[in-house]
Formats: structure tokens, sequence, C-alpha cells
């Protein structure tokens, strides 16, 4: 009986531990995207590939202020995520719903003209990966207490050349990477 009890004792701290881990963990998930809502705003940096025409440069001129704004709308489980890129005075809206899927755990970007992206929030992460015709997109949004950043990457879809495939290594497929973008968003307003 008294082993029984010691064993239970030690046993208590773990316990207790995963009980606040798990707590902390189901605490982030309902806090997503509810504590982010509101326009977040930073300058986008659109860097550019370099040829042998042109120096590098860091980014493309002029400048790009990207905007996120995230509410509530009024369908359960969603949320408008609005999407802005103003440069030069001009704007270029894209009116995004982003929705909880109960059914996979996942997020849905949903572009309102039958395109839905499939998102997955891994921590504080939203990850999307989608395929165009000859561009394979990668966009990342790290959610953190006061900014988010934002990432976009774009490689083409056939590889530009393989290596291994032989000696039992498969064989390694590289890509160009045509097109990185990225952004520091502070909230603006809630």
């Amino acid at each position: 009986m008294f082993k029984m009890k010691i064993n239970m004792l030690k046993k208590t701290p773990l316990t207790i531990a995963l009980f606040f881990v798990s707590g902390f963990l189901m605490a982030q998930d309902v806090s997503f995207p509810t504590s982010y809502e509101g326009l977040w705003e930073g300058e986008l940096k659109i860097y550019k590939p370099t040829n042998s025409k042109e120096p590098a440069m860091i980014f493309m001129r002029p400048k790009v202020i990207m905007q996120l704004d995230i509410s509530k709308n009024d369908t359960a489980h969603c949320w408008n995520f609005i999407i802005r890129y103003v440069a030069q005075g001009n704007l270029d809206e894209r009116k995004h719903l982003l929705k909880k899927d109960s059914f996979s755990e996942s997020y849905i970007i949903e572009e309102q003209n039958t395109v839905k992206l499939y998102s997955y929030l891994r921590g504080n992460v939203l990850l999307e990966h989608f395929s165009l015709p000859e561009t394979d997109v990668t966009c990342i949004y790290k959610f953190n207490t006061d900014s988010i950043f934002t990432q976009m990457i774009s490689s083409e879809v056939a590889p530009v050349t393989w290596t291994g495939g032989s000696k039992g290594i498969p064989k390694i497929f590289s890509y160009l990477v045509n097109g990185y973008q990225d952004a520091i968003l502070v909230r603006k307003k809630r």
C-alpha cells in the first residue's frame, strides 16, 4: 500500500505537467485566429532573382505596403482574411475567408472565386502549399504576440536537375526558386 502511494506521488508531477501542457496547447488552438484579429501592416520586400544583365538587388522597388486584415465573419468558424497590397497609390485587395475545417482539423483559405487553399496550423505558424500550372507556391504566416512574419516562396514545377539515383540513394530533385517575398506586419488596430 505504501509503495502504491509513493508511485502515485511520483506520477503526480508528470500528470500535472501533462495537464498544464495539454491545456496550454488547447488554449493556443482556441486562440487562433481570434487573438490575431485586427489590421496588420508592414513593408513587403520582393526579392528578385539575378541574371547576367542585372546586378543583384535586395528587393524590388517601388515600395509595397502589405496589410492583413483579420476579422470575425458572421459564419461560424469563419474569419475575413483580407490581404491588401499598396504600391504607388494603387490598391490590390484580395478578400479571402479563413475557415476552420472540422473534418481535417486544417484551415481553408477561400478566395471566393472557386479556389480553396488548404492551410495547416503548426504551433503558431499557418502554412499553405499549392501549385499553379507552372509554379509551386508556399505561403508561411508566423504569428507572434506583436507581429506576423509572412513569406511566399515560388518555384518552377519542373526540376532543373537531379542528383543521386544510385548506390541506394534515391533521386533528389532540385527546383528553380523564381520568387521570394517577405514582410513583418505589426498591428495597426484591433
